[in-house]
């Protein structure tokens, strides 16, 4: 099967331009800012798997068959902890302090168990599997991955109703834009594998976040060149969150 890669790199030129510009100007380093950098390097990186893993699916060599699956496994991999992040970085809107280790746990149990699948797969091949002749096959399980992505954004989508209210207008506008881009990305390929929109989505999503929310000019004032009171109120009520946590773990030892 011939697969189109013209939305994978346009989507590379767009996730590269999106962290130069961010890493290139003053930015607020609160907890949500640092998701966002993390979420667009997993970007970047799950493209270059992709177009790995499909450089060796559309050209298959006996020799590469380590090669190939070791690419396309971690594909997968970073495939099932994207979505997992989108879920993350809502929260860090929400909550602007830490996460929990529990609350992590609890929301990342569906992609532990993925990501487990995934790390099996080489072993049971229900997912996807290499044979010498007729290259990448996919497993009876294929379709899990898909599944997983509009699970995971159906739920960011019930956080995002659910805090409405505290996250405010405009973030709750940006997150539904992202969702819908990312979502129509993933339901495209689903219906039509050849072309590879999931990733193309994905960068655009970014791109919205980093044009809105995540842009690092919201945060400066204009004039002084120095954080603003935005960023300021942000960042003092993650610091007394962490204060707090940290108050009570030494009044507990105590």
């Amino acid at each position: 099967m011939t697969y189109n890669i013209d939305f994978l790199i346009a989507a590379m030129v767009i996730l590269l331009l999106v962290l130069w510009y961010f890493l290139g100007q003053k930015r607020a380093e609160d907890l949500n800012n640092q998701v966002f950098l993390f979420f667009a390097i997993i970007g970047i990186l799950d493209v270059v798997a992709e177009l790995a893993s499909n450089y060796y699916i559309s050209f298959p060599n006996s020799n590469c068959e380590i090669a190939a699956m070791l690419a396309t496994t971690i594909f997968y991999l970073l495939q099932a902890l994207l979505p997992f992040t989108v879920i993350c970085y809502i929260q860090t809107l929400h909550d602007n302090k830490i996460i929990s280790a529990k609350k992590m746990f609890l929301s990342g149990v569906p992609t532990f168990i993925l990501m487990g699948m995934i790390l099996t797969n080489p072993f049971t091949e229900k997912l996807f599997y290499f044979d010498i002749p007729a290259g990448y096959m996919k497993g009876p399980w294929y379709m899990l991955m898909y599944y997983s992505a509009l699970c995971h954004m159906t739920a960011a989508l019930i956080l995002i109703v659910i805090w409405r209210k505290k996250l405010g207008y405009q973030k709750v506008k940006s997150l539904l834009e992202i969702l819908l881009i990312s979502g129509a990305g993933v339901v495209i390929q689903l219906l039509y594998h050849p072309l590879l929109t999931t990733g193309f989505g994905m960068s655009l999503g970014i791109l919205v976040l980093f044009i809105t929310i995540n842009n690092p000019h919201a945060n400066i004032d204009t004039l002084t060149g120095l954080y603003n009171h935005l960023y300021l109120a942000r960042k003092s009520n993650e610091l007394i969150s962490a204060g707090k946590k940290h108050f009570v773990q030494r009044e507990r030892v105590l």
